[in-house]
């Protein structure tokens, strides 16, 4: 979706944003006021933005005449500090008007928003969160196997990213070995656009595209709210499917990607400790705004000796378990050693059954 901006005070700044959202800016897409009409009379655009800039009395104009076009909507971003000019720029024709200072926060939703009316065509496609409270759970099994089995259904459409805090390993898992890790893109994420996420990703040939960190690496970069909060825009921009493995612990980060996940799977093992301190996780995930609705507890390793019965479990989690993944040490050892996840290499199992149910669950088919 081609975005052009308009603005007198270098609207080229504003481009970071745009790319960050998935949206296509380049260069000679950003003019001056005077040059916007002849930019957009030789190649037309999907969505105008007018940057008011510190001379909001030349920005109206410019938003009564583009605002006055019909098929391409506008947006004014600026100040907000005069109520009085932002009530004269929607009047004025402006779709919507937001805030330059909080655009990051405030630029997604305006695009939803536009794209549920019907004005833009914006690719916006679902996000699964796979985390747990303690390391052996299994997220990272958990979260390669459910994405390979959306790729069943959604070939080439989806991704797996690896943006945890923990020691990384899905590289190794998979055999993979990537040319632009994901480090790469933490550590440059303020000017990450829809390329640098393609030029970062390894295709498995599963059918899943792959960010992930270097084999054998012992420590992954740093996350912070706005990092992840751009990658996953950007990665939901361009796939039907997201499926994050955020490893363990609800950090600010892990946080931000599970608010604006779809589904957030909570895997637990089937022990005292783990069942009580996952419940007690699933506790501070919905204190910290994460809608209840949307969690997914999966129990793992399910039929082990001597391990809390079912009914057990689920009164001890206070909620009802999505799947119950069956213990398969000798399919999951088979997967890890040939670099290939379990439902494409032990189709018939029961486990890559489960697994292939918690995918039509999350896709409204289960």
């Amino acid at each position: 979706m081609r975005v052009v901006v308009a603005g007198e005070n270098q609207p080229e700044q504003l481009r970071s944003q745009f790319l960050g959202a998935g949206l296509e800016c380049g260069a000679a897409d950003c003019v001056p006021f005077a040059e916007l009409e002849a930019r957009l009379a030789q190649a037309g655009a999907d969505l105008i933005v007018v940057h008011v800039g510190p001379t909001p009395s030349s920005a109206l104009p410019v938003i009564h005449r583009t605002g006055g076009r019909g098929t391409t909507p506008v947006v004014a971003v600026g100040s907000t500090t005069d109520p009085q000019f932002v009530i004269q720029a929607l009047r004025g024709g402006a779709r919507e008007y937001l805030d330059e200072k909080k655009l990051t926060e405030e630029l997604p939703a305006a695009l939803d928003k536009l794209r549920q009316a019907g004005v833009i065509k914006l690719k916006v496609g679902r996000t699964v969160a796979v985390t747990a409270i303690a390391p052996g759970s299994g997220v990272t099994t958990t979260a390669s196997n459910l994405a390979f089995a959306l790729a069943a259904t959604n070939p080439k459409q989806v991704v797996l990213a690896e943006l945890a805090t923990d020691v990384p390993n899905l590289a190794l898992a998979l055999d993979l070995k990537p040319v632009h890790p994901a480090d790469r893109l933490v550590r440059d994420w303020d000017r990450v656009d829809a390329a640098m996420i393609r030029q970062s990703l390894v295709e498995h040939e599963g059918g899943v595209q792959v960010l992930a960190h270097a084999p054998e690496t012992l420590a992954s970069a740093p996350l912070e709210p706005p990092v992840m909060r751009r990658l996953s825009l950007l990665m939901r921009t361009l796939f039907d499917w997201t499926v994050l493995d955020l490893g363990h612990s609800a950090h600010p980060a892990a946080l931000e990607a599970m608010r604006l996940a779809e589904a957030v799977v909570v895997v637990t093992r089937l022990d005292v400790p783990s069942l009580r301190l996952t419940r007690r996780y699933i506790k501070e995930l919905t204190d910290r705004g994460i809608v209840k609705e949307r969690i997914k507890p999966v129990a793992n390793f399910y039929g082990q000796s001597k391990q809390i019965a079912w009914k057990q479990a689920q009164e001890a989690l206070g909620t009802t378990v999505a799947v119950w993944l069956p213990d398969d040490p000798a399919s999951i050892n088979q997967a890890l050693n040939h670099g290939q996840p379990v439902v494409r290499i032990a189709r018939g199992t029961k486990l890559s059954k489960r697994i292939q149910e918690l995918a039509q669950q999350l896709s409204g088919q289960g």
